[in-house]
């Protein structure tokens, strides 16, 4: 599960990243589950931080893209600091 604040509804909500089962059924697929889906959380946790990562993007002013470039992308510079 992972928890996130909802905007438009004013409170916090939460959505299930992923259905593991019962502790029972997972004891016979795992010598020790819970250690493993520690470890398996840690791994989501990674994955969604490096989504969440700006990039960046460099170009040569000098440079112009014609309409039918497969990558022109439509952005808005941030103001010169």
């Amino acid at each position: 599960m992972d928890g996130y604040y909802d905007k438009e509804k004013g409170y916090p909500r939460t959505v299930t990243i992923e259905k593991v089962g019962y502790l029972d059924e997972l004891e016979k697929q795992y010598e020790d589950p819970i250690a493993y889906f520690n470890e398996r959380v840690q791994v989501l946790k990674k994955k969604k931080a490096e989504r969440t990562v700006p990039i960046s993007v460099s170009f040569s002013h000098d440079e112009n893209l014609t309409s039918d470039h497969p990558y022109r992308k439509n952005f808005v510079p941030e103001p010169f600091r």
